[in-house]
């Protein structure tokens, strides 16, 4: 199993120099909290992680993020440390790390003879790794008596290491986010927006294209510290994002060519090809579910303790992973 993980995770094209593989990673660090909602919740993200919109993580105080996920079924598993700091009523910063291990990878090497031939065969186990760090800024650039907007942006760089190859990546997001009557949320994110640029050495480079996305949430407030949050995301609309739309009925989808399809020529693929989140919440308990194309149906829940420590579970049926749960814990402190 970890074999079949690690050539999904750490794959390199063999051909050409653009890849949708360069940073795809990022959304393995994302928190429980939000890939049960179908990856759509983030409009609602406020901790620092790779795949946050960083125009969503204004904050008003100090405060220390860690977490980790175990990703069963798959061998491998991510933690992640951030930090946001306020500098004025107007602008913070945040920062993050990001770590993803994959363990129990055999390596099979060969001793030979004096003329090439083998002559015994040495099994080692070996591992690989990634390493992300991001610096995030965002400034709020309108407050009204029913609006607030942000605009923000993080530098990102990662460190890719395989069994035989080390690759170092470096990109620029950027984001925009409004408020509007403290229940409408609305978003929007370009990954990548330099591309990321992905060094592997004097030979190759792999370039990602940027993807870009729109989000819309809403807050539905039932009193006595209990509510609903309804999330929607919209796929790439640049229709970089490797694959948008594809037949994944079939055992063989590996092996054919994706069938991707562009937003500018379908528009229905606003719809068929969307995230939906929907987060229920009631004092420190929440229940979450979500849809992708990708994931289908996603689901888990989420328990606070004494304001600071959070446990949340999901499940996610990933058509390029095995179907797993994963479990995090965050930890918090202002």
């Amino acid at each position: 199993m970890a074999f079949y993980v690690i050539l999904l995770l750490f794959s390199i094209p063999l051909f050409g120099e653009t890849s949708y593989y360069t940073n795809v990673n990022s959304r393995l660090w994302m928190p429980p909290e939000y890939s049960a909602q179908g990856e759509a919740s983030q409009v609602f993200t406020k901790t620092a992680h790779p795949e946050a919109n960083p125009a969503t993580l204004f904050a008003e105080s100090k405060s220390l993020h860690g977490g980790y996920n175990n990703y069963f079924h798959n061998s491998f598993s991510t933690a992640l440390a951030a930090v946001q700091i306020p500098v004025d009523s107007l602008q913070s910063f945040s920062a993050a790390v990001a770590y993803l291990l994959v363990p129990g990878i055999d390596s099979v090497s060969a001793v030979v003879d004096d003329h090439g031939v083998p002559v015994e065969y040495e099994i080692t186990s070996e591992s690989a790794s990634e390493i992300y760090v991001s610096l995030g800024y965002v400034r709020r650039i309108l407050r009204r008596d029913l609006i607030e907007a942000y605009a923000g942006a993080s530098l990102h760089m990662n460190r890719r290491r395989l069994i035989a190859w080390t690759g170092h990546g470096l990109g620029v997001d950027l984001g925009a986010y409004a408020r509007v009557w403290d229940r409408l949320h609305v978003a929007a994110h370009i990954k990548d927006a330099t591309t990321h640029m992905m060094y592997w050495n004097e030979e190759y480079t792999e370039y990602g294209l940027p993807r870009a996305y729109g989000a819309l949430g809403y807050t539905v407030d039932f009193g006595d510290n209990s509510g609903l949050n309804l999330s929607y995301k919209t796929p790439d609309l640049f229709g970089n994002s490797g694959v948008i739309y594809e037949d994944f009925s079939t055992p063989e989808y590996y092996e054919t060519p994706a069938l991707v399809q562009s937003v500018r020529s379908d528009l229905g693929l606003l719809v068929r090809a969307a995230s939906y989140g929907a987060e229920f919440f009631y004092n420190t308990v929440s229940f979450r579910t979500g849809y992708t194309i990708r994931n289908s149906l996603t689901f888990g829940a989420g328990v606070s303790l004494f304001e600071r420590v959070t446990i949340d579970f999901s499940y996610e049926n990933a058509p390029d992973l095995a179907h797993t749960y994963k479990i995090g814990t965050t930890f918090s402190w202002e």
